[in-house]
């Protein structure tokens, strides 16, 4: 009995993990309960469920029309169930829609924080650098020789290399900004 148990504990948290992971490749997410999808499967998924909820809605609508028109408590009382039926179908289909919606965009939320990461390592590397320096204690730059010559060139160099670093600082704060707005 408790290996049974066991057993079906592992296989249960085995199931739950394998459908949170993200496939080798990077370009293919596992949903729970879906396999592999690619970003041409997924908006296609979306386009699918889309589809199916105004056929739901339209279906609905005209079952309701004709619950309306029925003559009898019977068949009016059949034809809402049905448009009931219709109603929840085209819940579902939502639900589908927002689920496909949900991957598409963490899928763009990975792609942009790969570009983030790629784009933000200069600056990072400039900012560590900077520091460093800025913990140089003022009175040893007097002292060693040659450190007045380069904290002079280096102060040139800082002058040239600062617009740069502002423009591309403020590229990547926008890309940032984009990034913040997906979720």
């Amino acid at each position: 009995m408790k290996r049974a148990i066991i057993i079906a504990a592992i296989t249960g948290l085995s199931a739950l993990v394998a459908t949170r992971l993200l496939a080798a490749d990077g370009q293919a997410i596992i949903l729970p309960g879906t396999a592999a999808t690619t970003l041409a499967q997924e908006q296609a998924a979306l386009k699918a469920a889309r589809r199916q909820s105004d056929e739901a809605r339209d279906r609905s609508a005209r079952l309701e029309q004709q619950a309306g028109a029925a003559r009898d408590d019977a068949e009016q009382a059949r034809r809402r169930a049905a448009a009931l039926a219709a109603r929840i179908q085209q819940a579902e289909a939502d639900i589908e829609a927002a689920q496909a919606r949900i991957a598409i965009i963490a899928r763009m939320q990975r792609a942009q924080a790969e570009r983030l990461a790629v784009k933000q390592e200069p600056v990072v590397r400039l900012t560590a650098a900077l520091q460093m320096m800025a913990r140089r204690p003022l009175a040893l730059a007097l002292v060693q020789p040659g450190s007045v010559t380069d904290a002079v060139h280096m102060r040139a160099v800082l002058g040239q290399v600062l617009p740069v670093i502002q423009q591309r600082t403020a590229r990547l704060r926008a890309e940032l900004d984009a990034s913040r707005a997906l979720r």
